[in-house]
């Protein structure tokens, strides 16, 4: 029979290994879950860095947009007064075709930019914006449509304002 000096060794190889088999799984599922939270972390990350860009052009797109469609009015109220005191009753023609096509452009633009844009602030302000384009086109005498004009330029303001200030929270919020 094998004597003790050979059972003892031997016996500890066994354990230590089989010690160290157990450590090692349970060591690697550590890791195996460390990685998963570093990775859904890096995947959560990237979200909401793609929602910030997303809500950024949007914000800009909706900035050009209403600044389009205010110069569409603009074009179009003009014709509009213009054309009142050649002929000297108001009669509502049709606006030329750049501020005609610009108006329709640009009031579909604003419209898609607010499908994205999360701040409801704003999209109140766009949506005043152009409710008040319409109302100048649809103007029934020059002072309305003049009315008009300056509630538009004051309240196109309001919205660029709104949208710097929205500009700079997300920049600001990217900087922490």
């Amino acid at each position: 029979m094998p004597s003790q000096d050979v059972w003892l060794p031997l016996a500890s190889l066994v354990v230590g290994f089989l010690i160290k088999l157990v450590s090692d799984r349970v060591q690697n599922g550590w890791n195996l879950e460390r990685e998963r939270i570093a990775r859904e972390a890096i995947v959560r990350e990237q979200r909401l860095a793609r929602k910030i860009e997303i809500q950024r052009q949007a914000l800009l797109d909706l900035q050009e947009a209403a600044a389009s469609l205010v110069r569409a009015t603009s074009v179009g109220s003009f014709h509009d007064i213009t054309s009142h005191r050649e002929t000297g009753h108001w009669a509502k023609n049709r606006w030329p075709e750049e501020a005609n096509s610009g108006h329709l452009i640009a009031q579909n633009k604003v419209a898609r930019a607010l499908s994205v844009i999360r701040d409801s602030n704003i999209r109140e302000q766009a949506n005043q914006i152009k409710a008040l384009s319409a109302k100048v086109a649809m103007a029934r005498s020059e002072e309305d449509s003049e009315r008009g004009m300056q509630s538009l330029a004051a309240a196109s303001e309001g919205l660029y304002h709104a949208i710097a200030n929205a500009l700079r929270t997300i920049d600001d919020s990217e900087t922490l």
